[in-house]
């Protein structure tokens, strides 16, 4: 079985290759998923489970935004 962080690293590298094929930041990413700000917020300070969020490209923006840093 794989493990929770291969799976979310590897689900990482799906949503910045999708991002940058349309050349999107990762708030506009979570915008055009429909994910709330509120989601954005508690993802950037690590209080939040994206599996908690339905559907897979929301979860991958929300573990991307967990990832990132705060200066974009």
């Amino acid at each position: 079985m794989e493990s929770v962080q291969a799976i979310w690293i590897e689900e990482g590298k799906y949503l910045r290759e999708f991002r940058e094929k349309r050349d999107w930041s990762v708030r506009e990413a979570a915008n055009w998923l429909h994910v709330l700000p509120s989601e954005w917020s508690k993802a950037e300070h690590g209080t939040v489970d994206p599996s908690s969020v339905h559907g897979a490209l929301q979860q991958r923006v929300l573990k991307d935004l967990a990832g990132q840093t705060r200066d974009e």
